[in-house]
C-alpha cells in the first residue's frame, strides 16, 4: 500500500534523533541569523550611548553658560559693553558722606577727586592693604601720588562710586555710563599740560601722539592693535583728532585707551568740542 506523500511544510516532519551510524544527530542553529541580531542590538546601543553622550554635551553647556552668566551679571559686569560698574555707583559724593566710610570693613576714599569704594579691593592690593585702609573716610590723593601714577587709576574702575562733590575735575563719568562730560576720556595724567607744538613732534606712525576732546594720547603703541585699521589713528598722529574720533565713536570708549594717556592739551577750548555721537562705535573700534 502506498504512502501518501507529506504535504506539510518540512518543518513539520520529526528530524530522526540519531543518523546512519546510530550516532546522537547534531541540531545546528542559525548562526548568520544570530550573527545579523547581535549586530542590530551593538548597533541601537551605540546609538543609545552616542545620543546620552550629545544630551550630556548640551546640559553641561547650557550649565556653564548658565554659571559664566550669573557670577559675571554677580559682579555688575555690563555684557553688551564690558566694562563694571560699581553697584552703589552714585555719580556724585559728598566729603561728609566719604566720612561715614572709614573703617577696613567699609572703606571708601577720594583719589583724585573721584570716589572709591575700595573695601573689596584693599585686601587684594599687591603691596600692603594698610596702603588703603590707612586713609579710608579721607581724601588719599596726596598718598596715592606719592607712590602711583594717575595711569593706574582705571585699573580700579569698577570700584568708582562718583565725583567728589565740591572737587575742580568736574563729575566722574562711571565706566558704563553715556553722559558725555569732559573727563569721559580720563583725567590728565598727573595735571600735565601738553602744547600742540610739542604734540606735532610725534605725528608719525613709530611715534604718534594726537588729542582726543582735550586730552593727549600716545597711541604708537595701541595702533597697531586697532580692531579696525591702524591707518585711522595713524592718518592724525600729531593732531587734534577730535572731529574725526567723534564721526565714529562713542565718547565713552576713550576709557579703555586711559592708559595711553600723557596729559592735556595746553590751551583747549572744551565748547568748541563736537557733540559725541549717539552711533554705537563700529566694529568695536576704540581710537
Amino acid at each position: 500500500m502506498a504512502i501518501a506523500p507529506h504535504t506539510g511544510h518540512p518543518n513539520d516532519l520529526e528530524a530522526p534523533s540519531t543518523n546512519e551510524h546510530g550516532a546522537p544527530r547534531k541540531m545546528f542553529r542559525n548562526r548568520e541569523f544570530e550573527d545579523d541580531v547581535g549586530d542590530s542590538q551593538r548597533r541601537k546601543r551605540q546609538t543609545r550611548s552616542r545620543l546620552s553622550a550629545c544630551i550630556l554635551g548640551v546640559v553641561t553647556l547650557a550649565a556653564v553658560a548658565f554659571a559664566a552668566y550669573y557670577f559675571l551679571i554677580k559682579d555688575g559686569i555690563d555684557l553688551q559693553k564690558g566694562n563694571y560698574q560699581h553697584k552703589n555707583f552714585q555719580g556724585s559724593v559728598a566729603m561728609s558722606a566719604i566720612e561715614m566710610h572709614a573703617t577696613t570693613g567699609d572703606c571708601w576714599l577720594a583719589i583724585h577727586s573721584n570716589v572709591y569704594d575700595m573695601t573689596d579691593y584693599a585686601p587684594l592690593h599687591p603691596g600692603p592693604d594698610s596702603l588703603i585702609t590707612d586713609h579710608c573716610g579721607t581724601d588719599a590723593t596726596a598718598a596715592y601720588t606719592s607712590m602711583h601714577s594717575q595711569a593706574l587709576l582705571p585699573t580700579v574702575s569698577e570700584y568708582l562710586l562718583g565725583a567728589l562733590q565740591g572737587a575742580d575735575d568736574g563729575s566722574a563719568t562711571p565706566p558704563n555710563s553715556s553722559n558725555e562730560s569732559p573727563s569721559s576720556g580720563g583725567s590728565t595724567a598727573e595735571g600735565s599740560q601738553i602744547a600742540l607744538a610739542t604734540m606735532q613732534m610725534h605725528g608719525t606712525a613709530g611715534d604718534c601722539w594726537l588729542a582726543y576732546y582735550g586730552i593727549v594720547y600716545d597711541m604708537t603703541q595701541y595702533a597697531p592693535n586697532h580692531p579696525a585699521s591702524s591707518s585711522l589713528i595713524t592718518n592724525h598722529c600729531g593732531t587734534d583728532a577730535t572731529n574725526a574720533y567723534a564721526s565714529a565713536h562713542s565718547r565713552s570708549l576713550l576709557t579703555t585707551v586711559a592708559r595711553y594717556r600723557l596729559g592735556a592739551l595746553e590751551g583747549t577750548d572744551t565748547s568748541a568740542f563736537p557733540p559725541a555721537t549717539n552711533n554705537p562705535p563700529s566694529d568695536s573700534s576704540e581710537d
